[in-house]
């Protein structure tokens, strides 16, 4: 399983991939320090996935003379530059209405950072969410479009992650509670598991109990900007709805995931949509 930390669930990157195209020999004395050239290039999100334009990424250690570059339409950019190969490279990141951010001694080519807007959308309300599927017509019609109840709760362990309980419906033990990134103006609700990726760094569905032992299962996500005044956010629903028509749990640790006991019938789409309105 990957960590949605990594690659979506927070996945605000700034990818930092660097490469070193020729060394210049130092002259003497032979004790000054090696210089090489590099490319410094990457790309810049918020903490809801979407690409800031026109940040500042400037390097202002480690190379000879400080350098800078901004970053485009997709939030990237790159930078070719003159390192002292003995310094630790440090970069700083800055943009108008977001938290400044600064990297010491890059520890891998690939840098993962989060981009922190100073005014988040505020999400914390009651609402209703409706994720309905796309074709899908081996699934029962009566689970092709499922509405919840779910009570958005205020930021604690990350700023810019909401959870929500899941409510209306029977869920799994662990499988009911959902997480919003949010930005300054855009949210990505993540229709996975929160509790099986705060406890083992997994990406597992949201699983709602059908009778006697079956289950639907949602995974995906959708990023969306509120469309009115109360907030109401939608779009399309990338993920997959699975129906199983008889599962059972582990033995030994309930906690686990059900398992289905005959093969799911699946449904991948990047056309499901997700609607959360409030109440």
């Amino acid at each position: 399983m990957s960590a949605r930390l990594a690659t979506s669930s927070f996945g605000v990157l700034i990818i930092l991939a660097i490469g070193c195209q020729k060394e210049q020999a130092p002259t003497s004395p032979s004790s000054l320090p090696a210089v090489q050239t590099m490319t410094l290039s990457g790309v810049v999100l918020d903490t809801a996935a979407n690409p800031v334009q026109n940040a500042s990424v400037e390097i202002f250690s480690g190379a000879t003379a400080p350098v800078s570059a901004s970053t485009d339409v997709a939030g990237r950019f790159s930078i070719v530059f003159d390192r002292v190969a003995s310094q630790a490279l440090s970069v700083r990141v800055t943009k108008s209405g977001f938290h400044p951010v600064t990297v010491n001694s890059l520890p891998s080519p690939q840098l993962q950072i989060r981009l922190l807007a100073v005014d988040l959308l505020n999400l914390h309300a009651a609402y209703s969410i409706t994720v309905e599927a796309s074709g899908c017509e081996g699934i029962p019609a009566e689970l092709r479009r499922r509405t919840y109840s779910v009570s958005i709760g205020s930021p604690q362990r990350y700023t810019a992650v909401f959870t929500g309980d899941l409510g209306g419906a029977t869920f799994y033990r662990g499988y009911g509670t959902l997480s919003v990134l949010v930005g300054n103006n855009t949210a990505k609700v993540m229709i996975y598991s929160w509790d099986a990726f705060e406890r083992w760094l997994e990406d597992q569905p949201i699983f709602e109990q059908l009778n006697p032992s079956g289950y639907l299962a949602l995974m995906g996500a959708v990023s969306a900007t509120p469309s009115d005044a109360n907030g109401t956010l939608s779009g399309a629903f990338d993920g997959s709805f699975s129906y199983c028509p008889s599962s059972s749990l582990n033995s030994t640790n309930v906690d686990w995931p059900p398992k289905c006991n005959v093969t799911a019938v699946t449904c991948e789409s990047p056309s499901h949509q997700v609607t959360l309105a409030r109440r």
